[in-house]
């Protein structure tokens, strides 16, 4: 189970929809007969925000930028190249 202050991801974005699948998870496992069908795979499982999830992480790892300078990237700082 994931606390509201649970450290995740430093991409606010990524931690945001993860939250949101979460809670989805935790709301569809609370019905018994969900809980007998058994795990369910999130790449099959027709919900948008785990879909937006997945194609954020693919286009994310699609860039092959270090962590650090998408984190500087989202805050303003600019590669010297493109300056």
């Amino acid at each position: 189970m994931c606390s509201a202050d649970a450290y995740i991801s430093d991409d606010e974005i990524v931690t945001t929809m993860i939250r949101y699948v979460a809670y989805d998870l935790q709301k569809r496992y609370e019905n018994p007969y969900a809980r007998k069908a058994g795990p369910i795979s999130l790449e099959r499982w027709n919900n948008q925000i785990v879909q937006n999830l997945i194609q954020y992480c693919n286009y994310m790892i699609g860039e092959k930028k270090p962590e650090w300078q998408i984190l500087a990237e989202r805050h303003g700082w600019m590669p010297p190249n493109k300056l």
